[in-house]
């Protein structure tokens, strides 16, 4: 497989956690710098391993997943999203984005990877440089997610926190309802 086709697949991949990135950014616009790497870097890590874990997996658990990845990814989304509402304290707090929901948002993004994963079993002869590939695009697609949504957070400060939760619930929304009327 050719490197462009590689970076295409890792831009589709990337797309929900850059989409989640975009959210917390406007919910957070205050948020330091280094949360955000961490964060980032989190989304990137799970990316990575989920696309080698399908890969490496290649088995009995992608029939499993594939019937409920859609459902697993609408309620991690829709918790994290509740928790960012119901735990709205001060701006400059992000006690809700601890790093067990940085966690759930990395994997609500990256269950896709699995699969992508286990369907390149054929065509890569090894996983690590591609996995690698999709986890660099992920962490750059999450920092610039953070830095647009913090441009838009930063204007909506009032609502911000809400405004980037209801991103959350439709993200997880948009995913279940593609799979179910599809």
């Amino acid at each position: 497989m050719d490197l462009i086709t590689l970076i295409a697949i890792s831009i589709g991949l990337s797309i929900d956690s850059f989409s989640v990135s975009f959210a917390d950014g406007i919910a957070f616009p205050r948020m330091k710098l280094g949360r955000k790497l961490l964060i980032s870097e989190t989304f990137a890590v799970i990316q990575f391993s989920f696309t080698a874990i399908g890969w490496f997996m290649a088995g009995p658990i992608i029939k499993y997943l594939s019937h409920v990845d859609y459902w697993l990814a609408f309620v991690l989304l829709t918790y994290v999203s509740i928790k960012m509402v119901i735990e709205n304290e001060e701006e400059e707090n992000v006690k809700c984005l601890n790093f067990g929901n940085i966690v759930l948002q990395g994997m609500a993004t990256s269950i896709d990877a699995i699969i992508v994963g286990f369907s390149m079993v054929t065509v890569w002869q090894t996983i690590i440089p591609q996995a690698s590939i999709v986890g660099i695009v992920t962490l750059i697609f999450s920092l610039l997610g953070f830095a647009l949504g913090k441009i838009i957070g930063e204007k909506l400060i009032k609502i911000s926190r809400y405004f980037g939760a209801s991103i959350l619930f439709l993200l997880g929304l948009k995913i279940l309802l593609e799979h179910l009327l599809s």
